[in-house]
């Protein structure tokens, strides 16, 4: 039984990106999967997506990001100190104001609560976590669903439209541009041997970092796997269509948590929920401008950089839209481990 509804959540997130990408939806195959499943989970309910199966999609979305990097994109990645300090300066600030601010609206949200409802961590890390300072978890993962769907929704769309439609040249980078180049003179076997040998050093070193209980381990294990494969061999390949597969798996999954309880607990919550929003609003684009002043990254680098979602799904949607993946990669994994490692040693001293 759990198989056949497993089986429909593929088959309705593989329609639903499939669809969006045909429409050319900007992240397609991750967003148009999220809504679909996200609508069959609200009609119907009952839902399965089992949480073994979301640590491997992690993994997975991991070896793809990693098989971008370049020697190139690495040497660049030593600029990325000031940057990566300043942004979790600005994050910080940003999550103890709205924090605050979402405390004094609602009677039925303390402090503790607020905090983790907008720190800029996980949607599951926040809650689980929160529950060892006293916080109330449902509320928090309420909130931080909200934030999350709103920024995988809200933020390609905009970037696309406002940016990379009137300058071009910026979708211009793609990290596996010379790597597609050499591929196409490789035979069937040969590809699907090097991918297979992809995969498992990524799945390998996901597991590996999550057994070792680094944080957000499955995902940079898989980053810095496939990445260090790539730059010493030089024969990491994916091909681009189970790339969106693994896009479509990572919006199934974001597609489950979206319940009819969260949908109805929404119109308690309706204040603190567009505070939030408009913490997630501040936060990416107040930090994204300080960022480019203060440093010269790129601003829709620095945008997409400060945007609160997952490092898998941003880091997968960047590629998707040609952005410096590297850059944003390395970015969103300090935003991540500042939040789940630092955050809640901020919040003893504050509390």
């Amino acid at each position: 039984m759990e198989l056949l509804r497993l089986m429909l959540v593929f088959l309705v997130g593989a329609a639903g990106g499939i669809l969006a990408m045909r429409k050319k939806v900007p992240a397609g195959a991750m967003i148009g999967a999220m809504l679909s499943v996200a609508l069959l989970s609200v009609c119907i309910g009952d839902l399965y997506y089992p949480p073994d199966f979301r640590v491997l999609v992690q993994t997975l979305s991991g070896t793809v990001i990693g098989a971008g990097f370049s020697r190139e994109d690495v040497v660049q990645l030593r600029s990325m100190a000031k940057p990566a300090v300043l942004l979790s300066v600005i994050l910080m600030g940003f999550t103890l104001l709205f924090a605050l601010l979402v405390s004094k609206v609602n009677d039925q949200i303390n402090l503790m609560t607020a905090l983790f409802s907008c720190a800029p961590g996980g949607v599951s890390d926040m809650a689980l976590i929160s529950v060892d300072f006293g916080a109330n978890p449902e509320i928090v993962s309420i909130l931080q669903l909200v934030r999350f769907v709103f920024v995988l929704s809200f933020f390609p769309q905009f970037l696309k439209r406002r940016y990379l439609d009137r300058k071009p040249a910026l979708a211009s980078h793609e990290p596996t541009a010379a790597a597609a180049q050499a591929a196409k003179s490789l035979s069937l076997q040969q590809k699907g041997l090097r991918m297979a040998g992809s995969f498992l050093v990524g799945i390998s070193c996901g597991y590996l970092f999550r057994w070792a209980g680094i944080p957000a381990g499955a995902i940079v294990g898989g980053i810095i796997g496939v990445m260090s494969a790539n730059l010493l061999t030089d024969k990491v390949y994916i091909h681009k269509k189970v790339r969106a597969g693994v896009q479509i798996c990572a919006g199934c999954y974001i597609g489950t948590q979206i319940t009819r309880g969260a949908v109805f607990s929404l119109q308690t919550l309706l204040i603190p929920m567009v505070l939030v929003l408009m913490g997630v609003l501040a936060m990416s684009f107040l930090g994204a401008w300080v960022i480019h002043k203060a440093t010269g990254l790129e601003y829709v680098t620095a945008l997409f950089s400060c945007t609160p979602g997952g490092i898998a799904e941003m880091g997968l949607i960047a590629q998707d839209m040609g952005l410096d993946t590297p850059k944003i990669v390395v970015m969103h994994t300090v935003r991540v481990l500042v939040t789940i490692c630092l955050f809640p040693s901020v919040v003893q001293l504050l509390t």
